[in-house]
């Protein structure tokens, strides 16, 4: 089934706009990338050597510097000349922007996005900002591949401008 919604009418982006109070060019949901299922098979102990707690927040504690901090789940959105990356609530099938945990300015940002894995595709969005030596790796919600595009397209653009 072909999503035909355009991206300016998502709900996403009405969300996040009604919370910063300026347009939004373009919102996804991320999570963050720290090995989930590895650190599910150590910390249950499935597999070899048996696994515990411990290997289970080593991992995820390097999946949060990968992701720079940001939390599990949440929401990146750009609007004219900042990026903004929120935690998320979810009441039922909705979720909506909590919490600004971080903000960026685009000009001085680089993002990239890559497509990783065979069988399980995932696509990766990276953030990174020299200036402020801050960088953050999260993984894209399926069904908002285009979306990862679009913001990486975005943020080059301003930066060239």
């Amino acid at each position: 089934m072909e999503n035909t919604m355009e991206i300016t009418q998502h709900p996403l982006i009405e969300g996040v706009e009604s919370v910063v109070g300026e347009p939004v060019h373009q919102a996804i949901f991320f999570q963050r990338v720290d090995a989930g299922t590895a650190s599910h098979i150590i910390s249950k102990g499935h597999g070899s050597g048996g696994g515990g707690l411990l290997p289970g927040m080593i991992f995820r504690l390097i999946g949060k510097k990968r992701a720079g901090g940001l939390p599990n789940m949440g929401i990146l959105a750009v609007t004219g000349d900042k990026v903004r990356a929120f935690k998320i609530k979810s009441f039922g099938p909705s979720f909506k922007p909590k919490e600004e945990v971080a903000v960026w300015d685009r000009a001085g940002l680089t993002a990239e996005f890559e497509v990783k894995g065979k069988l399980t595709k995932t696509t990766r969005l990276t953030l990174e900002s020299a200036a402020e030596g801050e960088k953050a790796t999260v993984e894209v919600m399926r069904g908002y591949e285009q979306m990862a595009e679009e913001i990486v397209r975005l943020i080059e653009a301003e930066r060239v401008a």
